[in-house]
């Protein structure tokens, strides 16, 4: 496929939707019934994490350490975690170690209390964190690759940045079904290019109720190939954009 690796193609998008609920949309390999995204993980039943890029092994160990803070700190504190706390310790688990290099020059991350290392391609290239509490309602954030936080009613890693600009905004007038249906769309058009490597994707909804699954394991492919034969322009217009990627110039948005 071009030189891409499917395990390093994972692309996560998510939006604020109506001030009420965060919607988030993953890729992943297809998964047996009852199987959960191995990128993915819901500490507590508010809150949704979600890894772009890297290994296996280390998106493994990203979400054990979150999964391991989240329960420390219920034990201790007396409340479950907050978004806006998860996204300190992912943070800080990135930036500490991004000084440390490897032989080769490229960032190496050691986690505290095992001798597991990664260098280079394995480190994962975001993460998405979303969450809701009575206090502040939804809440949307990203940690880079740098390890820079950001907070936005938008937030992508990986591939998810041009399905960014189709999230219509503003959603005063839109139905849950169509919010549902187009965070959908905006992770099947973003991954056009990496198709190859992208099997399905699956829809969160995060909110009072907490973590909803909406969508489960839908076949990417068959989206495209239905979206396509309804609307042949974008099929022009998303080639052009994967033979861009193919010949390395780098990534297009096409912006509204």
């Amino acid at each position: 496929m071009g030189g891409f690796e499917e395990a390093k193609v994972n692309t996560t998008l998510g939006f604020i939707f109506k001030e009420e609920v965060v919607m988030v949309a993953i890729d992943h390999p297809r998964l047996p019934d009852g199987a959960f995204p191995e990128n993915a993980i819901v500490p507590h039943p508010h809150l949704l994490v979600a890894i772009s890029g890297g290994s296996k092994d280390s998106r493994k160990e990203f979400l054990h350490y979150l999964q391991k803070k989240c329960n420390e700190h219920e034990r201790e504190v007396g409340r479950k975690a907050s978004a806006e706390e998860a996204t300190k310790w992912m943070c800080g688990l990135v930036s500490r170690n991004l000084p440390s290099r490897d032989d080769d020059g490229l960032p190496k991350l050691i986690f505290a209390g095992c001798e597991t290392s990664y260098s280079g391609d394995d480190l994962p290239k975001g993460i998405l964190i979303a969450g809701w509490d009575k206090e502040l309602g939804p809440s949307l954030y990203q940690v880079d690759a740098e390890g820079k936080i950001w907070k936005h009613p938008l937030c992508s890693a990986g591939c998810g940045s041009a399905g960014l600009s189709l999230i219509t905004w503003p959603h005063k007038h839109m139905s849950m079904d169509d919010a549902i249906k187009m965070t959908e769309g905006a992770l099947c058009l973003s991954v056009y290019p990496y198709r190859e490597a992208c099997e399905c994707v699956t829809v969160f909804q995060v909110g009072v109720e907490g973590v909803k699954l909406v969508i489960f394991n839908r076949d990417i492919g068959e989206w495209q190939k239905q979206h396509f034969a309804e609307n042949p322009d974008d099929k022009w217009a998303y080639d052009q954009l994967k033979k861009l990627v193919e010949r390395n110039i780098g990534a297009v948005l096409i912006k509204r």
